[in-house]
């Protein structure tokens, strides 16, 4: 167990009964966190956190051996303490190299903005997840009719974003709660996959933090100053979104002075001295940029789970 977790769980006491049973809340010891030298229950007969969480929120309970009346009131009342999902979803682009007279996470796929898709992900992952939107000042009310033009009702907090990417970010994370996890994603990617997503959130319980990436397929060089030389691409990884964190961590990490080294939410946390973790992410998880992936995203809606 946790240390965080016998913090939360420190008021509470824990009756062990046999191994095919529940542990359940009693009113006070014989075993109890909060006294040294207690029992630990059997943690292998708990669910991952955020499986927990999301469902309490969702009013289900994902484990049926631990539906009990007493057992779910227990892990309600620390669950809620901390455990909440954020995604802070920034859309910052302005749609220069799209062409394009209006910025590209506006422009429509299907009939609707490439944003609303992509917020559509996260909601469709997980309904109780806290999603934090991140639009520059100029753009905020062009949204607020986009949504109401097209009857969009997903439930999200709309922030002013910064000067670049990273004061967006951190902009955003103003709106996230520690302890949690939170995941940051690019607006303009609405092909990550839901097993993307989930396998993101699980790593980054685990671990800290979690980054998807894909392998290239192309052949690589690198330039130098007498010319270029073949990289091996077997040491390479092409880095995607949605990256994600544990709260408190990356929230310190964004409290750093802004430096031209960062070029993704990853790089911010290494610089505090965190290890990063890779894993593997969907390759049909593009970032929307250029004329030829409305085209390719045209193909890929129908298609993408």
């Amino acid at each position: 167990m946790q240390k965080h977790q016998k913090e939360v769980l420190r008021d509470f006491c824990i009756r062990r009964n046999d191994r095919t049973s529940l542990n359940v809340l009693t009113p006070r010891p014989p075993l109890c966190f909060a006294k040294r030298g207690c029992n630990e229950p059997d943690t292998s007969l708990f669910p991952p956190l955020y499986e927990v969480e999301r469902g309490i929120k969702r009013g289900e309970y994902m484990n049926q051996e631990r539906r009990s009346k007493k057992n779910w009131d227990f892990w309600k009342k620390i669950k809620t303490v901390f455990m909440d999902l954020y995604v802070v979803i920034v859309a910052g682009g302005s749609g220069k190299r799209m062409g394009a007279e209006i910025p590209k996470q506006f422009l429509e796929l299907a009939g609707r903005p490439v944003l609303m898709h992509t917020i559509e992900r996260f909601k469709s992952f997980d309904d109780t997840i806290e999603i934090i939107t991140v639009l520059p000042e100029n753009q905020l009310r062009f949204w607020i009719d986009l949504q109401k033009k097209h009857s969009f009702s997903v439930s999200h907090t709309l922030v002013k974003g910064g000067s670049n990417r990273f004061y967006s970010v951190r902009n955003g994370l103003k709106f996230v709660n520690n302890p949690g996890l939170v995941a940051i994603h690019d607006g303009v990617r609405p092909f990550v996959s839901i097993d993307t997503i989930k396998r993101c959130f699980e790593t980054a319980e685990k671990l800290g933090n979690a980054i998807p990436t894909i392998s290239p397929t192309e052949s690589l060089r690198i330039i130098t100053e007498q010319g270029s030389l073949p990289v091996n691409r077997l040491h390479v990884k092409q880095i995607q979104t949605p990256q994600v964190f544990n709260a408190g961590l990356i929230k310190k990490a964004y409290q750093q002075d802004y430096s031209h080294d960062f070029t993704d939410d990853a790089t911010v946390l290494e610089k505090t001295g965190e290890k990063i973790n890779l894993i593997e992410g969907n390759r049909e998880n593009i970032k929307i940029t250029n004329p030829e992936d409305l085209l390719i995203s045209t193909a890929l809606l129908p298609i993408i789970s």
